[in-house]
């Protein structure tokens, strides 16, 4: 019936094994939880979710990446029908996995997407430029996500069937930080598999320090950058490749490079404030990214 699939890494994913654990008992159906612990650094009692039926917790000797923790995972699982979650969410209505469920029935070969959702208690002062973009990027309404569902989708979030699937899985040569979940829903256009969105989401409840999400950000554009140096992704692709792109062709990657080298003390103390700018933020990736096409 299903697999629940949790990759995790130095995270405490018990309180969302425990949560979707009763409501699958509860609907009594066939159904294993199965965690990837990515090598963390620090040890959690994996032992309590073991202790739980139909859940299981495999430790990684070595650091995979997020993309062969989400590709194990899947191999791993024994049903057809699969819910992938990141591990630090946490359902938002009580009959989560049952409006999955019930959504699967009426849309067989499509991936679902739940979405997602900030708490405002979130809101910490040290956290404002994570918090913030989550509540602006991330934070869709269905409606909306629905317009543009390769554009919105989150695989922090998503059920589908593996037979949908085929043989896709995540890239596995992206190791670092970034961009699995775009190469992702990019191959699930290129094949013609839908995704439909549907009102399901979870908070999502790590909200890093705004220092920690900035060094996120540039891991992410590295990451970026080797895509589009191996031609896996054009120009065209991304808002941001699409401005580059048009730098590019005014031959202006080289001033626009300088440029930030000269603010980007500017824009980081903007981001790292109470009351950060996305504009500044767009701004900030979109001069480091020149900076990084400039070295290569």
């Amino acid at each position: 019936m299903l697999s629940i699939l949790i990759p995790t890494y130095n995270y405490d994913v018990y309180p969302l094994v425990d949560r979707l654990h009763q409501e699958c008992v509860q609907l009594g159906i066939n159904f294993e939880i199965i965690c990837s612990d990515d090598a963390s650094t620090v040890p959690y009692p994996y032992s309590k979710i073991e202790s739980l039926s139909n859940c299981y917790y495999h430790i990684q000797v070595k650091n995979m990446g997020l993309s062969n923790s989400r590709n194990f995972l899947i191999e791993k699982s024994i049903y057809d029908y699969n819910l992938l979650l990141d591990c630090d969410t946490l359902p938002v209505s009580k009959d989560f996995v049952k409006k999955y469920l019930d959504g699967i029935l009426y849309h067989q070969e499509k991936i679902l997407s739940g979405g997602l959702r900030y708490q405002q208690a979130d809101q910490a002062k040290s956290k404002s430029l994570r918090w913030i973009y989550g509540q602006s990027r991330e934070a869709i309404p269905t409606a909306i996500r629905q317009k543009r569902p390769y554009n919105y989708s989150l695989c922090s979030n998503i059920f589908f069937n593996k037979k949908t699937l085929k043989d896709l899985r995540f890239d596995r040569d992206i190791k670092e930080y970034g961009y699995e979940d775009f190469i992702f829903f990019k191959n699930l256009q290129k094949r013609k598999i839908e995704v439909y969105h549907i009102e399901n989401s979870v908070f999502h409840l790590k909200v890093e320090s705004s220092l920690a999400f900035l060094n996120k950000t540039q891991q992410a554009l590295q990451t970026l950058n080797g895509l589009l140096m191996e031609k896996q992704i054009t120009k065209q692709d991304t808002s941001l490749l699409r401005t580059y792109g048009i730098l590019d062709n005014l031959y202006l990657t080289q001033s626009s490079s300088w440029l930030f080298s000269k603010s980007q003390r500017y824009f980081e103390k903007n981001l790292l404030s109470d009351t950060p700018s996305l504009f500044l933020y767009d701004l900030y990736k979109l001069g480091y990214f020149c900076s990084l096409q400039r070295i290569k």
